[in-house]
């Protein structure tokens, strides 16, 4: 029945059962490892093992490859006729000195012991027969020992106390030797394996170690040169600090000052930076304040991993010189008025700008030589006047520097090539010797203040664009001003447009105003397309000197010839003594009661009737000019100023004279009024300083009342505070003061 069970796949295993009844467990009853299914639970099991084993033929089930239920049948059936190389494996078997199971001697029972090691656990199997050969019965068990001796060993046990338990008075224990001698070898083959993985362990771990040493040795080789090379640096940043430090007590003459502070900026005028209280103290100390004025070394501080700019190395070098204003900036940081701030940071400035501040002595300078960086300054009349009034406002000079002078709106920036006697000197108190040389700048300059010559009757071609201005100037000598004084000759200055759909401004101003504005000139044309301007000795500002000419471009892009010559009057004079030689009262005649004019009493009915078809009276108040009655249409007036134009000219004349302009000062006025205000009222207009000469900005009246009711402006009252010597005296009298002093103490009127 079971035979055929097994054949007719209906032997109840675990697997059968979870199919047809929907159990979940299908592992083995006995072992656990694996699926309960026929073959499993017949040869693969443990205790299947061990039952095979224990067979009369001690047979090893995982060496019959016996793969599913009919193989198994037909080995029981017959085993021989199933495995014809079976015997030859048992031949095999036997020549390595495996012995046949023997029946035990009448009345004993004989127990075969076996044991299989799985990987966490071991199977222990006892069998017990009886002298006929007959299975008594079967005991199997798992054991945590995975050691083959052990298991041998508690394998022997257990089967001792087994037979105790059986009262089994004579027992043949026998064990399979071939099991015990695979478990030697396998146990033999697991410690050669185990060896030689140590020794290749061992000899991974020497090498590791040795390699380990190797780098242990270059590190300490590396650290050494390291540390050898922090104290050289030591070594050589202390021998600096120390020249440093030398430095400074020189520079100093026996002040040593040294501060790191973080750059702020300041609006101020010159070269003077505002330190922190503390400086002052520091400097006290030291008897700073009795050396005369103090000077300080400003030098860019690198900051170690900043990777928001890319510092070079003239950056890092970058230092200038300045004097100081007060010591009212906050603790750690230093005050920096455009002038330092624009030479130490020419670029993009740092997030936390640090730089060094060292006290130093400057000699006074004897000699300097600047370079303008665009042309143009040379233009400026007295130039050298308006770079000393600049330069009062530094204490220092540094080479390399570059130094801003403002004209008016304009501001020019000058380099500073040369110093003598030092690369940098003080500028306070001392006559210095100033060069300057004209712009480096070999291509052409496109910037709109610049002053190109003109030549009397020399035609000039130039382009200007919308909104732009194009500058030219010119000189009247004493010779040419002679032949204008005397009225026979005029200057014209004349454009000739190039350019169809453009149109020019044209504006003239005698210096020391150098660029003549839309509304700061003295003399101004706006004709449509060509125009020319005439000046003449009638006009009280015309005089020997020079003039300067500005091209305003009205709109669009304009292409024009200009040019400034002297025509004479003779031919202009004698027409006009030839047209009043006679009187229209000493003739005939009768005035037209259409156009005004007289006309012979023999024609005049014919004139009028002639006139009154044809010609037409201007209505407007004060203009009453006679026009074609074709031309009546073409003529307008102005509504604001009355003036008459042509329909084309009312656009540019409402844009020009009646569009509101702003001046610098804040106020908007037309073109007119806004003339009249920039010439004599605007505190920005330029006027010649009655103490330095220079050419400053006006200013609002004095704040003193007595320079006040002298009618000194705002520059002329600070500028007379200055002191000089007396030339009768030798008493330092204030400038402003001096004509006073004249006359009260040395009775000189």
């Amino acid at each position: 029945m079971l035979l055929w069970r097994l054949v007719s796949g209906a032997l109840p295993t675990k697997n059968l059962m979870a199919s047809r009844l929907g159990s979940q467990d299908t592992q083995c009853h006995f072992c656990g490892e694996a699926v309960e299914i026929e073959v499993h639970l017949f040869l693969e099991c443990p205790l299947a093992k061990a039952i095979w084993f224990g067979c009369r033929w001690s047979l090893r089930s995982d060496k019959l490859n016996l793969r599913n239920c009919e193989e198994i049948l037909k080995f029981v059936v017959d085993p021989l006729s199933y495995s014809p190389d079976h015997a030859q494996k048992n031949e095999d078997l036997n020549t390595q000195g495996t012995t046949c199971w023997t029946c035990p001697p009448i009345g004993e029972v004989k127990l075969n012991v076996d044991a299989a090691i799985c990987k966490d656990y071991t199977t222990l199997a006892v069998v017990a027969r009886d002298d006929h050969g007959v299975i008594i019965k079967v005991w199997g068990k798992e054991h945590l020992l995975c050691d083959p001796l052990q298991v041998e060993a508690a394998a022997l046990l257990w089967a001792f106390e087994l037979a105790a338990k059986e009262k089994y008075e004579r027992i043949v224990v026998e064990e399979s030797l071939r099991a015990m001698d695979f478990e030697f070898r396998r146990a033999r083959e697991k410690l050669q394996k185990e060896q030689k993985e140590r020794k290749e362990k061992a000899r991974i771990e020497l090498q590791r170690e040795k390699k380990s040493k190797e780098e242990a040795k270059k590190q300490r080789d590396a650290i050494e040169a390291a540390q050898r090379s922090r104290r050289i640096d030591a070594a050589e940043a202390q021998l600096k600090a120390d020249e440093q430090m030398q430095e400074s007590v020189l520079a100093g003459r026996g002040i040593m000052f040294y501060r790191l502070l973080e750059a702020v900026p300041y609006q101020g005028i010159g070269d003077k930076i505002k330190l922190p209280p503390s400086c002052f103290t520091e400097l006290s100390d030291q008897g700073a304040f009795d050396k005369g004025p103090m000077y300080f070394q400003l030098s860019v501080v690198h900051q170690e991993g900043s990777s928001d700019t890319k510092v070079t190395d003239e950056q890092n070098l970058r230092n200038t010189h300045s004097g100081v204003l007060e010591f009212t900036a906050d603790e750690g940081s230093v005050l920096l008025p455009p002038h330092v701030w624009h030479n130490l940071f020419p670029e993009e400035t740092p997030k936390t700008p640090l730089i060094e501040v060292r006290y130093v002595w400057l000699p006074k300078g004897t000699y300097a030589k600047l370079q303008p960086e665009r042309a143009g300054f040379s233009d400026l009349p007295n130039h050298k006047a308006i770079l000393e009034t600049s330069l009062r406002q530094h204490a220092t000079l540094s080479q390399g520097d570059i130094l801003t002078v403002n004209y008016g709106e304009l501001a020019y920036a000058l380099r500073v090539l040369e110093l003598k006697p030092s690369s940098s000197v003080s500028v306070l108190e001392t006559d210095i010797e100033v060069d300057v040389i004209g712009s480096d700048s070999t291509s052409k300059s496109t910037d709109q203040h610049v002053l190109n010559p003109l030549v009397f009757g020399k035609l000039e071609s130039g382009v200007v664009d919308e909104g732009n201005y194009m500058y030219y100037k010119f000189l009247i000598d004493n010779d040419i001003w002679g032949i204008i004084a005397l009225g026979d000759s005029r200057v014209e200055i004349k454009i000739e447009a190039e350019t169809d759909g453009g149109d020019t401004d044209l504006f003239v101003s005698r210096h020391p105003l150098i660029f003549p504005t839309r509304h700061q000139h003295e003399w101004s044309s706006h004709d449509i397309g060509s125009k020319t301007l005439i000046l003449s000795s009638k006009d009280k500002n015309l005089g020997a000197g020079t003039y300067s000419v500005g091209v305003y471009g009205f709109k669009g892009t304009t292409k024009y010839q200009i040019s400034v010559s002297v025509q004479d009057d003779y031919k202009r004079k004698v027409g006009q003594q030839a047209a009043s030689t006679s009187s229209p009262m000493e003739m005939d005649t009768v005035e037209c009661r259409n156009c005004k004019h007289y006309i012979p009493s023999q024609t005049i009915a014919l004139h009028e009737a002639f006139c009154s078809r044809h010609n037409v009276v201007c209505q407007h108040a004060a203009c009453g000019i006679v026009l074609r009655v074709q031309e009546a249409k073409n003529h307008v007036h102005c509504d604001k100023c009355g003036q008459a134009f042509q329909q084309g000219e009312m656009e540019k004349h409402m844009k020009v004279f009646h569009e509101p302009l702003r001046c610098p000062c804040g106020i908007v006025l037309e073109k007119e009024q806004m003339v009249q205000h920039q010439a004599s009222v605007c505190p920005l207009r330029l006027i010649s300083c009655r103490f330095c000469g220079d050419m400053v900005p006006a200013g609002n009246s004095a704040l003193d009342v007595r320079d006040k009711l002298r009618g000194l402006s705002e520059h002329e009252s600070i500028c007379g505070s200055r002191t000089a010597p007396c030339d009768s005296c030798g008493r330092s009298v204030m400038l402003k003061d001096m004509d006073i002093h004249q006359i009260a103490v040395h009775q000189k009127s």
